[in-house]
């Protein structure tokens, strides 16, 4: 992973300034991948669509600041993360603006209550009430509705929902390509069969294949770039 001179993003209500990390390259080697999409890669940096000012501790959206970079400045390696509360403050504030909430935010949100309540939460202390089950399920509703292209991501989707009976159809009924997306429907059928409604940690990394489908990369001469094997993968019917 290479880092460059940090990102200056200033606070449209207060006037902060607050630098961010800026990664010139880095890979998924040693990525940790989970069934809500999330990937933990230890040479990669994320940065979360919703930033919280240090200052004045109001939210505002990434996408709609302009950034400058800074210079003879040393890299900034910790990228700001939002706990699941302040996600849901950032989420209710932006809705009082009447911004829209893309699918980036909720998917943030979404990763951050697993963060909170299964990932993060080994010794227990935070237990969802009734009111972050139902707001979550909502989340997950309309992921669910609106992710396109893959039916194995919305599978998953329902079952976190709990709603195991129309994820098991859903799987039921599509029929995998690959061997590895064979794999993960097992594993989402078999949780759902079982009532599990808990995030879950891939076994192997074909969690990018969720992602929302891209035209493939063309080099100069308009060829389409030759498939790589995701990683950790050695297995060429993949």
């Amino acid at each position: 992973m290479r880092l460059g001179s940090p990102l200056i993003v200033k606070c449209p209500f207060c006037g902060e300034e607050d630098k961010l990390p800026y990664m010139i390259s880095g890979n998924n080697f040693g990525a940790t991948y989970w069934s809500d999409n999330k990937v933990e890669a230890p040479m990669a940096i994320r940065l979360d669509p919703a930033i919280r000012c240090r200052r004045c501790r109001k939210y505002y959206l990434l996408s709609r600041q302009r950034t400058r970079q800074a210079r003879n400045c040393m890299p900034v390696v910790m990228a700001p993360h939002l706990s699941y509360p302040e996600a849901v403050e950032a989420y209710r504030q932006f809705k009082e603006q009447g911004f829209h909430i893309s699918l980036a935010v909720r998917v943030m949100l979404l990763q951050a209550y697993n963060d909170y309540y299964y990932r993060d939460n080994d010794a227990g202390e935070h237990a969802p009430t009734e009111d972050d089950v139902q707001f979550i399920h909502g989340i997950l509703l309309w992921l669910a509705k609106r992710w396109p292209q893959n039916d194995l991501f919305r599978a998953e989707l329902y079952r976190e929902a709990g709603l195991m009976k129309r994820a098991i159809k859903l799987l039921t009924d599509w029929v995998p390509e690959r061997r590895c997306h064979q794999v993960i429907r097992e594993e989402i059928l078999r949780r759902a069969m079982e009532n599990d409604t808990r995030v879950y940690q891939v076994e192997c990394a074909f969690q990018r294949r969720f992602r929302p489908l891209r035209k493939k990369a063309v080099d100069s001469t308009g060829i389409p770039e030759q498939k790589r094997l995701p990683p950790h993968c050695h297995d060429d019917s993949c």
